[in-house]
C-alpha cells in the first residue's frame, strides 16, 4: 500500500508493450516491479480489502445517523472526512483490481492473444469467454454495494486494454 492511503497502489496503464518487427509475439507486457506487484495482491485479497473498506463506509453511515439522533448539533465533520477516505480508498481499490484483472489475470487472451500471426488464432471469442469468467468470479466475491463499480472499472480498463492491442 502506499504510505498514507489504505489502497494498494496503481498499476502503469496502458502496459509498456514492445513486439517483434513482425508483430508476431511480445516482449515485455509488464515491468518486473508490476509484475511483482501484481503477483504479491491477489484478487481474493483486494476483494477483502475492498469488503472491508465498504462495511467501514456502512458503519460510519450508521455511527453518523445515531449521534445526529442523539445529538442534532453533534459535530459530524471527523466522521464525513473518515467516510470520504474510505470512499477514495474502495475507488482505488477498485481501480486496481480492473486493472490487475486485465492486464495481469487476462493478459494472455486479452493482450497477448490479439498479437498471433493469424487471424483463426486471434479470435474474440477466446478472449470473452476468459473475460466471462473472471468476471463472474469478481462478482461472487465482491460486496453487493461494490459489484457495479467493480464490474465497471472492469469494463473500462477492459476497453482501454482491447484498444491498446487493436492500435499499436
Amino acid at each position: 500500500a502506499v504510505a498514507g492511503t489504505l489502497a494498494p497502489p496503481l498499476p502503469m496503464k496502458p502496459p509498456c508493450i514492445s513486439k517483434t518487427k513482425e508483430k508476431e509475439s511480445l516482449v515485455d507486457l509488464l515491468s518486473a516491479d508490476d509484475e511483482a506487484r501484481y503477483e504479491r495482491l491477489k484478487i481474493p485479497q483486494l476483494c477483502v480489502r475492498l469488503n472491508s473498506l465498504d462495511h467501514a463506509c456502512e458503519a460510519l453511515t450508521t455511527l453518523k445517523a445515531r449521534l445526529l439522533e442523539l445529538n442534532p448539533n453533534a459535530p459530524v465533520q471527523p466522521i464525513d472526512n473518515s467516510m470520504h477516505v474510505c470512499k477514495n480508498a474502495c475507488s482505488d481499490v477498485r481501480k486496481f483490481i480492473a486493472a490487475r484483472t486485465i492486464f495481469f489475470d487476462l493478459q494472455g487472451p486479452l493482450l497477448k492473444g490479439l498479437y498471433v500471426p493469424t487471424v483463426e488464432d486471434s479470435r474474440i471469442k477466446n478472449v470473452l469467454d476468459s473475460f466471462e469468467s473472471t468476471l463472474g468470479t469478481l462478482y461472487q466475491m465482491v460486496c453487493p454495494g461494490q459489484k457495479q463499480h467493480v464490474i465497471t472499472n472492469v469494463y473500462v480498463c477492459f476497453l482501454e486494454g482491447f484498444e491498446f492491442a487493436l492500435m499499436h
